[in-house]
């Protein structure tokens, strides 16, 4: 249940966190198309961008990561969040055009032979496979690596300023994490099948038969309602279960979230995708359940930057859509 006291707290977030209006990022390709993003469109409240250590590191109250296609070079926005059990991302960036301006940062960026990511590289700086820079070996060894620290070098970046807004245009960007935090107690927490959690689904013996417990109907078929990241299981939004185990917590290391109707660690639901409200279930006007089922189960978040709405796989896989 979504108490009053929880919607006020939001509301007093929305009040005190966002302390200056998001700027956009323009960003630019090989073959020179250009989008424009705020900072926070994926559902984040922004905060300013503080030069620090020779970099413009970027952060706010949850991830963003968001990228706009797969030929699309240029930036992308993480958040810097911090709760009891110590969970933090930051990303700095370094535009290669102004590297002058921060500090000459281009000269510090890690050289070609800098190792590649795995989940134990821990503090050793080492070079991400992409902009997201999470390691899954959840099938090979049950563990999963995520980047506390990124640092992204921007090919022929260069920031401008238009209409109050900061833009940047690049051609490429590469990406190094300076701290990789190996998450490997996933079998610990519960959440990764084991035998005793039985088959993952069955098909009904006669249509008046009901599904036994522990299991709900869903497409011809009883399903699990407890759902896992390992293997990985499918996973909706609904009143009747299919929940991922560990989603009802927030910005702890083995957090789950529905993303992409699969069960995932919350790290790698990093592009939050754009969401309405449902005609029934809960509305707060700044939260609401998503219409259709297209957050998996979690809210749909009011965005302060471009006015739409985008799903928060942090919230709890409970804003039940009423579809």
């Amino acid at each position: 249940m979504h108490s009053c006291s929880n919607f006020f707290l939001l509301l007093t977030c929305l009040g005190v966190c966002e302390s200056t209006s998001p700027q956009s990022i323009i960003r630019h390709d090989s073959k020179g198309s250009q989008k424009s993003i705020a900072v926070d469109a994926a559902g984040d409240l922004a905060y300013n961008a503080p030069q620090e250590g020779g970099f413009v590191e970027t952060e706010s109250r949850h991830d963003s990561g968001d990228t706009v296609g797969a030929n699309l070079h240029g930036v992308s926005v993480d958040g810097t969040r911090a709760n009891k059990s110590g969970y933090s991302t930051s990303t700095s960036f370094c535009y290669e055009k102004d590297s002058a301006n921060f500090g000459n940062c281009w000269a510090q960026m890690p050289p070609a032979s800098t190792p590649a990511c795995t989940a134990s590289s821990g503090t050793t700086t080492c070079k991400c496979a992409d902009i997201m820079c999470d390691i899954d070996n959840l099938a090979s060894s049950g563990s999963t690596g995520r980047c506390a620290v990124k640092k992204v070098y921007v090919a022929d970046g260069q920031a401008s300023s238009q209409n109050s807004e900061v833009g940047v245009t690049g051609t490429a960007e590469t990406v190094f994490c300076e701290n990789m935090v190996n998450n490997n107690q996933w079998a610990a927490q519960g959440c990764i099948a084991t035998a005793a959690d039985d088959s993952e689904s069955y098909t009904k013996s006669r249509w008046w038969h009901l599904c036994k417990s522990g299991y709900t109907y869903r497409n011809w078929k009883c399903y699990r309602k407890t759902r896992f990241i390992q293997p990985k299981e499918s996973c909706w939004d609904g009143w009747w279960s299919g929940k991922c185990k560990n989603s009802d917590t927030s910005y702890d290391e083995y957090s789950t979230s529905c993303y992409q109707g699969q069960c995932v660690p919350y790290a790698f639901a990093q592009q939050r995708a754009e969401c309405s409200c449902a005609w029934v279930g809960y509305n707060f006007f700044v939260v609401c359940s998503a219409s259709g089922g297209s957050c998996g189960g979690h809210a749909c978040v009011w965005n302060t930057g471009d006015g739409k709405r985008y799903c928060d796989f942090a919230t709890e896989q409970d804003w039940n859509s009423f579809r």
